[in-house]
């Protein structure tokens, strides 16, 4: 989770290329070749898909970066394809993002990840009354999702809002906010 929500955990996978080439051997692999998708729908999809590309390959890697259309690319590609680049606007509440990103089951959940410790923390935290517990639940949570996961967070980026004196009745939860009654000063 992002450094401004209050359970970030300051927690990441090092860079070791030849740690990784060394598990692909013992798997069986002297390297692979595979894709990663793209589009051009939001403008840093390519570079994240272009530097995890570069990335890899020092760990005998091969990763071919396909394009798709951005009209399809939510409808063709993502969670469609094996390896895809997304992103998620993070002003969201922890137990939001944690149960909708990676939770067993969850219709979100883009890597298909399954980790009944994970669900059983959240389970745990939604259950806690103790605000100081239940972030520590959250945070042993993440700590799974780093050391485990499936997905790569390669940063957090911010959202900007602007908006005319004459939009009237806007505000927001996060990045929800109410479509319905948002409008103009007449």
């Amino acid at each position: 989770m992002p450094p401004q929500l209050a359970a970030f955990v300051d927690d990441h996978r090092e860079y070791d290329p030849d740690k990784a080439k060394a598990l692909l051997k013992q798997a069986g692999h002297d390297g692979f070749r595979t894709s990663i998708y793209t589009s051009s729908y939001e403008s840093v999809f390519t570079p994240m898909a272009v530097a995890y590309r570069d990335a890899v390959a020092d760990a005998g890697i091969t990763l071919t970066v396909r394009n798709a259309s951005s009209d399809s690319y939510y409808t063709q590609i993502w969670m469609q394809k094996p390896l895809m680049v997304s992103y998620w606007f993070t002003g969201r509440p922890i137990d939001q993002l944690l149960n909708q990103i990676f939770r067993t089951g969850s219709s979100y959940n883009e890597s298909a990840w399954s980790n009944k410790t994970f669900d059983g923390l959240l389970d745990d935290a939604r259950a806690e009354m103790d605000d100081a517990k239940r972030l520590t639940l959250y945070q042993d949570a993440q700590r799974l999702v780093v050391e485990d996961g499936a997905d790569m967070t390669p940063m957090f980026g911010d959202r900007l809002v602007g908006l005319s004196r004459d939009v009237v009745n806007y505000s927001e939860f996060g990045f929800e906010f109410d479509y319905l009654r948002i409008g103009l000063r007449r």
